[in-house]
């Protein structure tokens, strides 16, 4: 079955997140306070390993191939976080 589902980041650095294989991103955001991407998935998948990275403005970026997913600002713009997956 297709549906959306939301997966939180709620730390900067690195995260690996568990999610149905060829799962298609569709957005990141800031909900309720805290970073969500939200991916368009097959529930009838096997569960794939992908990681991500939060990043801020300045900062130091992964040292390996990555695709950009968005920007995101959290506690009225004093916070700004640049979401990244790391690829293969």
């Amino acid at each position: 079955m297709k549906t959306i589902y939301k997966y939180k980041l709620d730390d900067v650095g690195e995260k690996t997140i568990q999610m149905p294989e060829n799962a298609v991103f569709l957005s990141v955001q800031v909900q309720h306070g805290e970073i969500g991407m939200w991916f368009m998935v097959d529930t009838g998948n096997a569960d794939v390993s992908r990681q991500f990275s939060i990043v801020g403005t300045g900062w130091e970026l992964p040292n390996y191939p990555t695709q950009y997913l968005g920007t995101v600002q959290k506690d009225e713009g004093l916070l700004v976080w640049h979401i990244f997956e790391l690829t293969p």
